[in-house]
């Protein structure tokens, strides 16, 4: 969702709906975020590279501050600014992308800067500058209401949740829980636009709780020794609830956009938090419990295989997170195969196949692995026919498959 963005109802009037301040509040720190960036290519081109790390991470601090905007509207713009160090493979046009962006800058000036880079960071640092380009001429045509905003707060603690925490953009840096505090102070500043006395309790305990997760963070410097498994859902998953009572409170509709997590997920942990359906192309692709039921006997029935010896649950063992628990899989003879049998686990909802990717979807996988001569070698034909002849088939589809 670029600049086409979906117009909501108002159903109250506490703030308008084009939410003008918001974007003020966006442009103000873009235009921060230029100027850093500007100094940073400046080091660069002169040769002043004593501080570029201090001055790198000044300018990815200032990213931060409006990451949740840039992320939600503009996209596009986001994998340019602060994209995975990695390229990007585009299914339908058969093309690769080249990483740029923060990350990518961050290869060349972690651990320690190499000058014989300085030719790829100003260019990178040049295309960032283009993009905030973007990020202002945007902000300054379109219009943002509440539903928006809030969606893109929220998917930011997601984010935080999520990739933050586990420093996905900070790999080499390992600044991850020193940008989380500046991530939250900025949504505190967005939220007092969006909400009214409605919902004074609960912005008051989030703002609250942003504080005490900023006092936690500070406190508590090292990520090899950081306690996750308490930072996650004292502090984030209690901000995630929040902001849901306090939707409730604002009756704020929902963006009626395709979304994995479900709009009633309090959390990324909660039961059927994901929607399934998320990415299915029409309305016969939906998931069904009989879709299930029958997929769960066709999972662990051999009868994919030619010789009747093994079934999908052979080596996507659900005990083993689906998996088979080996380094590398055996073919059906017992040799050991180039590669391991990966987890099943939110497969649906994954963009490609395989670990290169060749396939764009579970039928194609599924296809390959059942007619692959050293996994199940069987045939789509044959395997038809012996389902003709089972009863347990037979009571599903009376007629012939």
């Amino acid at each position: 969702m670029a600049a086409v963005l979906v117009n909501c109802k108002k159903t109250q009037s506490p703030v308008n709906e084009d939410l003008k301040a918001v974007r003020d509040s966006i442009l103000t720190v873009n235009s921060e975020f230029k100027k850093d960036t500007e100094n940073l290519l400046k080091s660069v081109e002169n040769g002043s590279t004593q501080n570029l790390q201090k001055e790198f991470d000044h300018l990815r601090l200032t990213y931060k501050k409006m990451e949740w905007a840039v992320e939600y509207f503009l996209p596009n713009s986001a994998r340019f600014m602060n994209g995975p160090a990695l390229p990007e493979i585009e299914m339908e046009e058969h093309t690769v992308l080249e990483p740029q962006g923060l990350q990518m800058l961050e290869t060349y000036i972690y651990p320690k800067y190499n000058a014989e880079n300085k030719a790829e960071v100003i260019r990178h640092l040049k295309i960032i500058l283009s993009k905030s380009g973007t990020v202002d001429a945007n902000f300054r045509s379109i219009t943002v209401n509440r539903s928006q905003v809030f969606d893109a707060l929220r998917d930011e603690v997601f984010r935080v949740s999520s990739l933050g925490i586990a420093a996905f953009d900070t790999p080499l840096s390992g600044k991850n829980l020193a940008e989380i505090p500046v991530v939250l102070q900025s949504l505190k500043s967005v939220l007092t636009q969006i909400s009214s006395e409605n919902s004074a309790k609960e912005r008051e305990q989030i703002y609250s709780l942003v504080n005490a997760a900023g006092h936690y963070l500070n406190k508590n410097t090292d990520r090899d020794r950081f306690d996750y498994s308490f930072f996650i859902p004292n502090y984030l998953n209690k901000i995630l609830k929040l902001l849901l009572d306090l939707k409730v409170k604002e009756k704020i509709p929902n963006v009626e956009i395709t979304s994995v997590v479900k709009k009633n997920a309090a959390t990324l942990y909660d039961k059927n938090a994901y929607d399934p359906d998320a990415f299915v192309p029409g309305e016969e692709y939906k998931m069904t419990a009989e879709k299930v039921a029958f997929g769960k006997t066709l999972f662990n029935d051999p009868v994919l295989s030619e010789k009747n010896n093994r079934s999908c649950a052979t080596c996507h063992n659900a005990e083993l997170a689906f998996t088979d628990g080996r380094a590398k899989s055996l073919s059906l003879e017992n040799r050991l195969l180039p590669r391991n049998t990966p987890s099943l686990n939110y497969s649906a909802y994954q963009h490609g196949q395989f670990w290169d990717m060749r396939n764009e979807d579970l039928e194609g996988q599924i296809s390959d692995v059942i007619t692959n001569k050293e996994e199940m070698h069987g045939d789509m034909d044959t395997i038809v026919r012996k389902m003709n002849k089972d009863q347990k088939y037979l009571a599903v589809f009376p007629t012939n498959l």
